[in-house]
């Protein structure tokens, strides 16, 4: 294992000239769970304000969530054939759209239209600040860079609501989305201004244009199933866990919101951590060591799960995510490096299809989770389980040779 392994093989130099404007790319890549989680506050309100039920109004979230999905699955390819900046610049002017409908709507109906068109843009913020970082760096300098990235982005997630939560009561909720139309046309004008193309660069330099359904075939290798399957499973484990740590925590062990937000905000700092040890160690020490350990970690983590049932404190549940924190950490920011590599011409159509089986297996796991828990308190630490072990043959299955090419 002290060999260099075949698997960080970097088949493609950084081009210094190119220069990428990394506090943009952070804000592109927030905006998507940033925009996910600040309506989630604003629920009960568009409940009322509609006259719906609250189960309908909850169709912002769902709606949204479904969208981001499934878009990552056309804007990956699409900008393998059209252009990163491009697509980027049709997705944020979507969510600008999506942003001003929303602001103006009367009906549940026009702010679900105005949702979805927000979620296209989020969604081309998350998949392609990836594909941009490799198209310039590399693998090994992408890991180091969206693990610095992905530090930053936490604080919009853990912000989202209190922001949401504080414009709401001061100005009212409808124009919370006035604000995010004012943020998204800044981030638009930022955009056609600063950004540079860099489908051209390096690796994923290619005389024939590549066709929308290109990517397809990468469900075809084996490579690329076996580094998604790790870190869509990796993540599925923290996927569950927010599907039934709230219902642990507060209704069974009858702990307070403001108790659970505190543990939750200390998982935050581990995933933060994970992400900072990445940052800085994965170019010395390589990436797919860095996915060993991380698989690894949150094998163990939830292992341990089974030793502390039967206490009553909410260590049980906080205390083994601490550790998928830390593993999620160490597996991301390596392993979408790492997918977008498997192709090279291909990493737009990666880093999107990879983007949606994460999106589409959280949302799994979630459902299973929340609608099980209510029969069996165990069903939480079940799954989580079953998505570490899953985790873990992914990364057995790997042909590490096989990503050199």
């Amino acid at each position: 294992m002290s060999k260099e392994n075949p698997a960080d093989y970097d088949g493609q130099s950084a081009r210094p000239e190119v220069r990428l404007p990394i506090t943009l790319l952070i804000v592109l890549s927030g905006l998507g769970p940033f925009s996910m989680l600040v309506v989630v506050p604003l629920i009960p309100a568009i409940s009322e304000s509609f006259g719906q039920e609250y189960r309908s109004a909850q169709l912002v979230l769902s709606a949204y969530f479904i969208v981001f999905a499934f878009a990552q699955l056309t804007l990956g390819p699409l900008s393998d054939r059209l252009g990163r900046k491009p697509v980027l610049v049709v997705g944020i002017a979507s969510y600008v759209i999506g942003s001003l409908v929303c602001w103006q709507a009367m009906e549940l109906g026009p702010m679900l239209l105005g949702r979805c068109f927000q979620s296209v843009g989020a969604a081309a913020g998350q998949v392609l600040t990836r594909v941009l970082l490799f198209d310039v760096y590399g693998k090994k300098r992408t890991a180091s860079l969206i693990g610095y990235m992905t530090i930053a982005m936490v604080f919009g997630p853990m912000i989202a609501p209190i922001f949401a939560g504080f414009f709401a009561t001061t100005i009212g909720w409808q124009d919370v989305f006035l604000i995010l139309t004012v943020i998204s046309l800044i981030v638009f004008f930022w955009l056609l201004k600063s950004l540079p193309e860099t489908k051209w660069i390096g690796a994923c330099q290619c005389k024939k244009t590549q066709g929308v359904f290109d990517g397809l075939p990468l469900f075809r290798n084996r490579d690329f199933l076996s580094l998604c399957g790790v870190w869509v499973f990796t993540s599925a484990v923290y996927f569950s866990f927010l599907a039934g740590a709230a219902f642990l925590v507060i209704e069974e062990m009858g702990k307070s919101e403001v108790e659970y937000g505190a543990y939750f905000v200390i998982a935050s700092i581990c995933f933060m951590f994970g992400n900072l040890m990445s940052a800085r160690l994965s170019n010395r020490l390589g990436l797919f060591k860095f996915i060993q350990y991380g698989t690894g970690l949150a094998m163990l983590s939830v292992l341990t799960q089974w030793l502390l049932t039967g206490i009553d404190h909410p260590l049980v549940v906080f205390l083994p995510m601490f550790g998928v924190a830390i593993a999620n950490g160490l597996v991301i920011p390596n392993a979408a490096t790492m997918i977008m590599g498997v192709v090279p011409k291909l990493s737009g159509a990666a880093s999107g299809l990879s983007g949606f089986l994460q999106i589409g297996c959280g949302a799994i796991v979630t459902w299973l989770v929340g609608h099980f828990q209510f029969y069996n308190s165990f069903t939480m630490i079940i799954v989580m389980n079953i998505c570490a072990i899953l985790s873990v043959i992914s990364l057995l299955l790997l042909r590490k040779p096989a990503i050199m090419e």
